[in-house]
């Protein structure tokens, strides 16, 4: 991985083999970020997502080990027991350019990953809400 800070936004590039959630929390925990949000582009050749079911109030998960182009990875960062964690969504396609799409749970870089975070200066949290079942963001 290599990256370059300044006071809004985090440029990180991610390389071949390198776990995208695990890498950027890593990140995240590194350089104090505990609010923000994340676009990316790139591909993977491993990849764990998923559907939340709003009945059953638990992700269905499938994992495909395939090359895939991701277009885009978009989604936030919030604190989560006094943690940075990050809320990702992907899209994604392979060789026969049908895109799938749902929550990241983790994926494997394959070539590189380009991926911008936009740093907020006001913090927010995550709160368990036991109607809906998920950790829901709110500020501090």
């Amino acid at each position: 991985m290599i990256y370059q800070k300044n006071e809004s936004y985090v440029f990180v590039r991610l390389e071949k083999g390198e776990l995208v959630v695990e890498t950027l929390t890593s990140l995240c925990i590194q350089l104090g970020i505990s609010s923000g949000w994340v676009q990316a582009i790139g591909a993977v050749d491993r990849i764990e997502y998923g559907a939340w079911d709003v009945n059953d109030k638990v992700y269905h998960r499938t994992t495909l080990e395939a090359t895939l182009e991701i277009s885009p990875l978009i989604g936030n960062i919030t604190l989560k027991e006094g943690k940075p964690f990050l809320h990702l969504h992907v899209t994604f396609a392979s060789h026969d350019f049908l895109a799938h799409a749902g929550h990241l749970f983790e994926a494997r870089v394959n070539p590189t990953l380009e991926v911008f975070i936009y740093i907020m200066n006001k913090p927010l949290e995550r709160f368990y809400d036991g109607e809906i079942g998920l950790f829901l963001a709110r500020p501090v």
